[in-house]
């Protein structure tokens, strides 16, 4: 039986892009970090976006299984597993979190249109 070697996995270096403005319907701006892959292109973006202030920093606990780094955050991907396998990690805070200005409504009458931002001309480019 012949074996085929497994093909290459690129391996990325990580470009943060800190308090992006991500624009809302009603005006309102939110801020966003974006970690993306330090080559040009498109590349499938895991997304967070919640209250937990995307900056503020997270002691992990000792139990831990997966090795802390200084870009992990609460409840969020880890930017340093993700983005050297080609996918970009979008933190965004919600309405009066951190840095997004506004007023905290948990349940928002519309949805987000976070998503479609990160698929649109705004996003950060190489």
């Amino acid at each position: 039986m012949k074996m085929e070697p497994a093909p290459a996995v690129p391996v990325y270096g990580i470009v943060a892009d800190k308090d992006v403005d991500v624009p809302m319907r009603d005006g309102a701006r939110l801020k966003a970090d974006v970690f993306r892959p330090d080559t040009a292109g498109r590349f499938p973006a895991i997304m967070n976006l919640g209250p937990y202030q995307k900056d503020k920093l997270w002691i992990p606990p000792d139990t831990l299984e997966e090795k802390p780094s200084p870009l992990m955050n609460w409840e969020t991907v880890n930017p340093q597993w993700w983005v050297p396998r080609g996918y970009a990690a979008v933190r965004v805070d919600g309405r009066a979190a951190s840095n997004s200005p506004g007023r905290r409504n948990p349940c928002p009458p519309a949805p987000s249109n976070v998503p479609g931002w990160s698929q649109g001309p705004h996003r950060p480019t190489s």
